[in-house]
């Protein structure tokens, strides 16, 4: 009778203190279309490692596919093509309880990278602007992790901030196929950036025979947040 008793208070004790991994799915961006998958790993009872990798595609997401919607009074975006992310965070939980819960601080490095079109028209020619945005960042966020019945989990991180290196590449082909001198819309595309000095001064562009390359490097300030429900194990 006391083996059994050992026995069950063992598995009792492995139920609830073996947790060490957790699998979790993104929904905040399902909507969207946006599929993200996550894995945690305890490295010490306060602190873990947090790896994510998401997928998006508008056309996969519940809600319509924006189109044609306004960027400025001239650029409208067509279509997004489809996009990656990943981040890596080192995650220090600082509550009273161990294992993967509580509130949780944590130094963050992420990238992506987006491809999308845009519609652009000048003195009556439309042209397709064919567009890849990446960026790499590093930032720091807050989040809090529950553990519904010690497997279940509930990760929302709701406030992240940091600093990202953002490189657009894109280039301007009219829309027919035919022939055009790309060097005489330089200063239009600058146009579009009137107003935001900081901006424009890193644009550059590159006209060569069938379009116009423009390239625009910048440092931009990054924010983080989002909700996944997992499995801990």
């Amino acid at each position: 009778m006391k083996k059994i008793f050992f026995v069950i208070a063992f598995l009792l004790t492995v139920s609830v203190f073996a947790q060490e991994n957790n699998i979790k799915l993104g929904i905040g961006g399902i909507a969207m279309g946006d599929y993200s998958l996550s894995y945690e790993r305890l490295i010490t009872p306060k602190s873990t490692i947090n790896a994510n990798f998401g997928y998006l595609n508008l056309e996969w997401g519940a809600l319509p596919v924006v189109s044609l919607s306004d960027i400025s009074s001239d650029v409208k975006l067509n279509q997004i093509k489809s996009g990656l992310h990943s981040s890596i965070d080192y995650r220090f939980y600082a509550g009273k309880k161990d294992n993967l819960r509580g509130i949780y601080f944590a130094p963050y490095v992420r990238y992506w990278d987006y491809k999308f079109v845009m519609d652009d028209e000048i003195d009556g020619t439309i042209f397709d602007i064919n567009t890849k945005v990446w960026s790499i960042g590093l930032g720091f966020q807050m989040g809090y992790q529950w553990l519904v019945s010690d497997k279940i989990s509930i990760d929302w991180y709701f406030l992240g901030f940091g600093a990202e290196w953002l490189n657009t590449s894109a280039a301007y082909v009219t829309q027919n196929g035919s022939a055009f001198n790309y060097s005489t819309i330089e200063d239009d595309v600058r146009g579009v950036f009137d107003g935001f000095t900081f901006v424009e001064k890193r644009l550059t562009t590159e006209p060569v025979d069938d379009r116009l390359k423009i390239n625009l490097p910048v440092w931009l300030p990054g924010v983080k947040t989002g909700i996944s429900i997992g499995y801990a194990f």
